[in-house]
């Protein structure tokens, strides 16, 4: 079976970040702009903007160090973002999310509210034992290392050459699958949504041993992400234009599959 819906999802929000919407342009300019959104560090990622050359690990280095040092997105907050992306993208998502319609975007909130805690856990994870390198960072420099610069055009090819087997996974680097950070990542996300978890739990113990999957917390590895909460997003928050239809290139794309993911995904 191959996993490549998300790379479907992510390749066809790269064709077509160029031609994305005014409103959607607006829109993702206030999610980068507004201060209520300031829990997301999404300006951090406008590096990408400037060329489609431009390798993702500096970049998404820069993002968590902020975003994992704010306080965390209220569900206020993870509410107001998602419904200005649904509404603002509405027409740009439904015709690059595999189809998806209106009525299935109006589902996403909900979803993305229940996995943003986990998923911001996941995100600022460090590996002590790396010089508190984050472990998305060490993650993503072990697949850059065996594939090349990893631009955004090389991680939607790389993730079109997973493939889900009785082995376990291939298309990835032994060293990147079976490495301590995917394991507590996978324990995180075996706590909170165990039913969700249990196919990947068995390619994880086919791949990398019984004890993979024993929930024991890897020597080294801690979770860094600022416990604090941010205040709720105001309701008058308007679009800036700080930013050029042209300047948003692969940014705006990476944001318009990010939650394209969550609707192809749910």
């Amino acid at each position: 079976m191959k996993y490549t819906a998300l790379a479907v999802v992510l390749g066809a929000a790269y064709a077509s970040a160029q031609s994305l919407s005014s409103s959607c342009i607006a829109t993702l300019t206030t999610l980068v702009a507004a201060p209520e959104f300031a829990c997301l560090n999404a300006q951090a990622l406008l590096p990408l903007a400037s060329s489609s050359s431009q390798s993702i690990v500096g970049p998404v280095n820069q993002w968590l160090q902020g975003m994992c040092a704010q306080p965390a997105c209220t569900n206020d907050v993870v509410s107001a973002a998602v419904a200005n992306v649904t509404q603002g993208c509405q027409a740009d998502l439904e015709a690059h999310a595999l189809g998806t319609s209106g009525g299935a975007l109006a589902l996403v909130t909900p979803v993305v509210q229940l996995a943003y805690p986990t998923a911001r856990q996941v995100a600022c994870l460090q590996d002590q034992s790396d010089g508190n390198a984050f472990c998305a960072t060490e993650l993503l420099t072990s697949l850059q290392a065996s594939v090349g610069p990893l631009t955004v055009a090389k991680l939607v090819q790389v993730a079109m050459g997973v493939q889900l087997t009785d082995q376990g996974l291939t298309g990835l680097p032994q060293n990147v699958t079976c490495s301590a950070c995917v394991k507590q990542a996978y324990n995180l996300v075996d706590k909170s949504f165990p039913q969700y978890a249990a196919a990947a739990g068995a390619v994880l113990q086919s791949q990398c041993g019984a004890g993979f999957t024993d929930g024991a917390t890897p020597a080294g590895i801690v979770e860094i992400a600022s416990t604090a909460s941010a205040t709720d997003a105001s309701k008058n928050s308007g679009a800036r234009g700080l930013l050029s239809t042209g300047a948003w290139g692969v940014a705006a794309s990476a944001l318009v599959a990010l939650f394209s993911a969550f609707v192809v995904l749910a």
